[in-house]
């Protein structure tokens, strides 16, 4: 693993940072014609393996850039969800939000995940290089065997929210909010005690 990035590579690094929500929508958009594909058995074991590899690692690379999208100035709380949102659904878990506990790295002005480091930034970088490989595989076998509005619909409904998405954040605030209600009294003695 290199101790530093070259300049080239910080700034691959950036644009990758800058270009995710992009970056995203187009995975987004290459999973929904991926699974219908694979639900009429379009492609064959090895394309499969290939595109299920690629898919693995987006959590990754989302949590090397996610400390970006946090805090200013590119803070975007609405699009930090909604990538969380899909990933659980997509891979059956949200990684758990509030970043990673540890304080990111700055390099060329952008932050990336202590925790991943420089090997995680130059893999980040190398996975979104190869995300027009698997777009363009994925159109190569859903393309004129599966009808245009099909497809669209497969699109549109994975851009929609679910209800995981929706609910989640209800669901968050009502636990909160049931932890504050019972632990009120124990938090108003606390604080005469502070006081006294």
């Amino acid at each position: 693993m290199p101790e530093y990035l070259t300049a080239e590579q910080e700034q691959d690094l950036a644009a990758l940072v800058y270009r995710f929500p992009s970056i995203f929508e187009r995975a987004r958009t290459d999973w929904a014609k991926f699974k219908l594909g694979y639900k009429y058995n379009l492609f064959t074991d090895d394309e499969v393996a290939e595109i299920l590899d690629w898919f693995k690692g987006f959590p990754g690379v989302w949590q090397t850039v996610k400390p970006n999208w946090e805090a200013p100035p590119l803070q975007n709380k609405r699009l930090v969800n909604e990538i969380e949102a899909w990933i659980g659904s997509t891979y059956g878990f949200s990684p758990l939000s509030g970043g990673l506990g540890i304080a990111p790295l700055i390099i060329a002005g952008i932050l990336i995940a202590a925790a991943l480091g420089i090997g995680g930034a130059v893999y980040a970088v190398g996975y979104v290089q190869r995300q027009r490989n698997i777009s363009e595989m994925i159109d190569g076998v859903v393309s004129g065997k599966i009808p245009i509005e099909t497809l669209n619909d497969a699109i549109r409904q994975e851009s929609a929210p679910g209800f995981f998405g929706e609910v989640k954040g209800l669901i968050v605030w009502g636990i909160v909010g049931l932890v504050f209600f019972t632990l009120w009294p124990q938090i108003r003695t606390a604080l005469k005690k502070e006081k006294a």
